[in-house]
């Protein structure tokens, strides 16, 4: 499972891969929007953890450009915990919001739990795809073939 870990503090992104990497996540870093960009186009990571203070792009503005163009989860990881600034995260399409500080261990959960439900989410739309796709394909439907456009007669029964 690949993770994007975007965050300017080198030392706390360096501790997340740690720690992200011991439960099997296969990291790859950014240190700023612009780059979070990049490395989310070329990467194509599961999941993305994205703090909001960040040079050049701040977050807010890499989940909506991300939200654009992936419905990959996204957990915010900020000090800014206001109640604006989580419903604003929240609003522009992030997954979860987690205040600094937090726990470590919390957080490595925190993105079980989103992918989980990600994956779940992911397998319903796939089944109600193939549904679709059935019932638009009249060979598919045994029952589209036993209807008739010829009126019902009562008195024949």
């Amino acid at each position: 499972m690949k993770i994007l870990i975007v965050d300017d503090d080198r030392v706390l992104a360096d501790i997340l891969a740690y720690t992200f990497r011991r439960d099997d996540f296969q990291v790859v870093l950014a240190y700023d929007g612009l780059t979070a960009l990049t490395m989310f186009a070329q990467e194509q990571p599961e999941l993305v953890i994205l703090d909001v203070n960040l040079p050049g792009l701040d977050g807010f503005t890499v989940c909506h450009q991300l939200r654009q163009e992936s419905d990959t989860p996204i957990i915010m990881l900020t000090v800014r915990g206001e109640d604006d600034d989580i419903v604003h995260g929240l609003e522009l399409g992030a997954d979860d919001y987690v205040p600094k500080p937090f726990s470590p261990r919390q957080l490595v959960a925190r993105a079980h739990a989103v992918l989980r439900r990600f994956k779940q989410t992911a397998a319903m739309q796939h089944e109600d795809e193939q549904v679709s796709e059935m019932e638009n394909q009249p060979a598919l439907r045994p029952a589209a073939r036993l209807v008739t456009s010829r009126p019902l007669q009562v008195g024949h029964l």
